[in-house]
């Protein structure tokens, strides 16, 4: 239920319905015993703030409360005070607190919300006591929120004395004073930021007392974001905190009480890092994440809390490091590509399912480190040598000693600081920061292909330049600026069509994909399994393995490397094994030889497979054997030897073993090898397939596949199309495509289903339109085309950037709507770009089928 005026908020404002209140009004209800006794809570004791000074009140102590009967109950202690007669004995236990209060002669701006103004009006008698005195006592600059001045207004007599003396300024907050309107504190600074900004700028401190739960979280997204409406980057609330100045005491309250507040403050939605506030960790990058929001305990790809910390923390270091790359360049420091290859590097390790080893993450970390530290010295020598000021990054880097000791313990509680809803916290602007986390997925996608396409040195000084100058961008206050940061995602997605053409070139350099035909069974004979996406690895191994025997088989997104001439002549490249990667656990136990994990995917291992499992480059799990990470690194010898020993595959084997996916037949063969130059030399026999009503539309359709149902929505548009379409799938999407016989495009023999290849190929689906559109001497907004994307990792999001670029639209996409994309930033894309969420699948088809350009 959302929005001020649902039913639960309704109550929340009037009734305060208690669990005797519910079963009294649904007498269906019924509750045995145990059910009863485990929705009672447990009576705990109840903490008051002290609100008096104990040495100008000396020999007393005041408590505030108070206490609310409208709905025909008392708080159990407010209750039993408020009944208490002069004189009675009261049974009480002084609790030291954690607070350190400021110097009474210190600047302080509070926030106070109900009784928690305890606090408040203690420090504000000692300020008077100590101006008595002849002293100086610090101003103070309170928010104080209440329900009505008339009520509820405690101490409004003594602030007036205190305001008289010079000592406070108070912005009341009346949350119930006129009806319709919902007023807090943080509204009062959300209006007049520069107020607050003032006094933090003077050095005062800021203490909130009041409601607890997701309530701090708010009030310091309010600060942060006044600090930033400001333009200030010299204060934030993390350095607040640092400096001892950032000051919490809050209490338990009702959830009735809690939810009220987030749902009527300024009529909208609680911020991400209020939401999620002391979660075991937070991530949001893929479109699998629970519940469609973020992993809060541990990641649905598996990845433990303490992983996603230390991987923000790389993160947080590669923008720190971009930023110095980058201001050191515009100097003149030479640019070092070993370094730039590094970052790019670390990026990839950062991506969905690719390293889940903590030790090598936190070796990862300790380099970035070093390296960054060597591009800050070059960029200060070269401010030194041109007689500029030094400037710094708005990012502050870790501490030295937690980075150069690699404990992971520690560099977890360095992650928790930068961590992404830090992030969140820091940006007054969520749909700006919406954007910020998309540029950043789009360059961690993109980072995997460049690192792909330098297996063959196909490398752009330009890709590496922007990569420095959105790292820059980051970790600048401009990442608050929605402008700026749509403008840099276009960008990233212009660089990854360059980065896509670089690997085009590297996997070319094999010779040009050719329709082929790949079994889909076994051979007898020892074997190897490789998965992941890199064919210049794949090209050593066949190297390694060319004269002992051995039988190598492809999985996951490595099917379509049977189409390169250079990959089959070694000949010891035979089959297709398994499906997506997202069925490892399923296919892998019945692979009887070594299995090689070359990049992205992999999940979590299975011991009846994992003895036999290996990693290479940025792919990780613990406990898994290693090859290294670069490509000089590799020894092929222990995966051969585990080959060898292994079973194989026997003569009795007719069919893999492994189950089929459910809904989908498993084909004898695959067919592949349909790049873009095959289509396009292919073009007058297309050309008049088009023309004589053999070919009415042409689909893309691919991207990643995953667990969800759902996506049974691409296999459901593959049938339902109309015979005379014509299918483009790349990337493991295709395996809910290419499961489904269109049979051929009339006579010529040419398969209606059309693998393009890997999830990078879409390069080639977008060559095919640009030739298509050319031959037909039309615009590609004009052909019948339709695109469908189904997104789940970085990569997929590098691709939809690289289209967004390009102005082609509409775009259909899912098979959820990505969890970091703020509200704002899907009316945006929807209203400018054409991204469209799919829906049904027969309505989505008759849609598309009905129009005449792109649809």
């Amino acid at each position: 239920m959302h929005g001020p005026d649902n039913e639960y908020a309704a109550w929340a404002r009037t009734r305060g319905m208690s669990l005797v209140d519910v079963l009294e009004e649904f007498p269906s209800v019924s509750l045995s015993l145990g059910q009863l006794l485990t929705s009672v809570p447990e009576l705990r004791p109840r903490t008051y703030s002290v609100s008096s000074d104990p040495d100008s009140a000396a020999g007393t102590v005041d408590l505030t409360f108070m206490l609310h009967s409208g709905n025909g109950y008392k708080g159990v202690c407010t209750g039993y005070l408020s009944g208490l007669q002069p004189g009675q004995t009261v049974a009480v236990k002084a609790e030291k607190s954690d607070l350190v209060p400021p110097k009474d002669e210190e600047l302080l701006v509070a926030v106070a919300l109900g009784t928690g103004i305890s606090p408040v009006r203690a420090l504000l008698h000692r300020r008077l006591a100590l101006k008595e005195r002849g002293g100086k006592p610090g101003h103070v600059l309170l928010y104080y929120g209440f329900r009505s001045k008339a009520t509820d207004y405690l101490y409004a007599d003594e602030f007036l004395k205190f305001g008289q003396a010079g000592l406070v300024e108070v912005h009341p907050a009346c949350s119930h004073e006129v009806p319709g309107k919902y007023e807090t504190p943080l509204d009062l600074i959300d209006g007049k930021p520069r107020v607050l900004h003032d006094m933090l700028r003077s050095g005062a401190s800021f203490f909130y007392c009041g409601l607890g739960g997701a309530i701090p979280k708010m009030v310091e997204s309010t600060v942060q974001r006044a600090l930033h409406a400001c333009r200030e980057t010299a204060i934030s609330v993390r350095k607040l905190r640092e400096q001892g100045k950032y000051l919490e005491e809050f209490f338990s309250t009702d959830v009735d009480a809690e939810n009220l507040f987030q749902t009527l403050y300024g009529n909208k939605e609680a911020p991400i890092a209020s939401k999620y506030q002391g979660a075991e960790m937070f991530c949001f990058q893929c479109e699998q994440t629970y519940h469609g929001t973020g992993c809060v305990k541990v990641g649905v790809c598996g990845k433990q809390p303490s992983t996603a910390w230390i991987q923000d923390l790389l993160v947080h270091l590669v923008k720190i490091w971009g930023w110095y790359n980058h201001h050191g360049q515009k100097l003149g420091v030479p640019e070092n590509r070993a370094a730039d290859r590094q970052l790019l590097f670390c990026l990839f390790a950062t991506m969905t399912n690719v390293n889940f080893d903590d030790a090598r993450l936190a070796h990862y970390c300790k380099d970035a480190y070093q390296r960054m530290t060597t591009a800050r010295a070059a960029y200060e020598a070269a401010c030194a040598a041109k007689g500029v000021p030094v400037q710094r990054p708005a990012l502050l880097p870790p501490k030295e000693s937690v980075l150069l000791q690699g404990l992971e313990a520690d560099l977890v509680q360095e992650g928790k600081m930068v961590g992404v809803l830090e992030q969140f916290q820091q940006n007054p602007d969520e749909a700006a920061e919406s954007l910020a986390q998309l540029l950043m997925y789009g360059m961690k996608g993109m980072a995997a292909y460049a690192d792909h396409a330098r297996g063959r040195n196909k490398e752009d000084a330009a890709v590496y330049q922007f990569f420095n100058e959105a790292c820059a961008l980051l970790a600048s206050p401009e990442r608050t600026d929605m402008g700026k940061m749509l403008d840099a995602c276009m960008r990233c997605g212009s660089t990854n069509v360059r980065v896509m053409q670089l690997l085009y070139e590297c996997n070319s350099s094999f010779g040009t994909p050719q329709p082929t035909e790949v079994p889909a069974t076994p051979t007898p004979g020892k074997c190897i399994l490789v998965s992941g996406h890199d064919l210049v690895m794949l090209d050593s191994l066949l190297r390694a393995t060319a004269k002992t025997g051995i039988k190598v088989y492809t999985h996951g997104e490595m099917l379509p490397c049977h189409a390169y001439p250079a990959l089959k002549a070694y000949g010891n490249l035979y089959g297709h094994f398994g499906g997506p990667w997202n069925r490892q656990s399923v296919e892998f136990p019945h692979f009887p030889g070594s299995i090689v994990m070359t990049t992205n995917c992999i999940t979590q291992p299975q011991p009846s497979y994992a003895d036999r499992l290996f990693t290479m480059g940025p792919v990780g799990w613990t406990g898994l054997a290693h090859l290294g990470d670069e490509y000089q690194d590799y020894d092929w010898s222990a995966v051969i030897a585990k080959a060898l020993a292994m079973p194989g595959f026997t003569g009795a084997d007719k069919k893999f073993s492994y189950p089929a996916q459910v809904g989908v037949e498993r084909p004898p063969t695959y067919t592949v090898g349909y790049g873009h130059e095959a289509i396009l030399g292919a073009a007058s026999t297309v050309l008049k397939a088009v023309q004589d009503g053999q070919i009415s539309r042409f689909f893309v359709v691919g991207g990643c596949d995953g667990y969800e149902g759902f996506r049974s929505y691409y296999t459901d548009l593959t049938r339902v199309v109309p015979e005379t379409s014509v299918m483009l799938t790349m990337g493991c999407g295709k395996y809910r495509v290419n499961c489904v016989d269109k049979g051929t495009i009339g006579s010529t023999g040419i398969p209606r289903v059309l693998d393009c290849g890997q999830c990078n190929d879409s390069y080639s689906a977008v060559q095919v339109a640009l030739g298509l559109a050319s031959a037909l001497k039309c615009e590609v907004k004009d052909l019948p085309l339709s695109i469908v994307l189904s997104w789940l990792e970085q990569k997929a999001v590098a691709v939809l950037l690289s289209l967004l670029s390009l102005g082609i639209k509409p775009i259909h996409y899912g098979p959820h709507i990505p969890a970091f994309f703020n509200k704002d930033v899907i009316a945006y894309l929807e209203k400018n770009c054409g991204l469209i969420h799919v829906g049904d699948a027969v309505q989505d088809a008759k849609k598309m089928c009905s129009a005449k350009g792109m649809a």
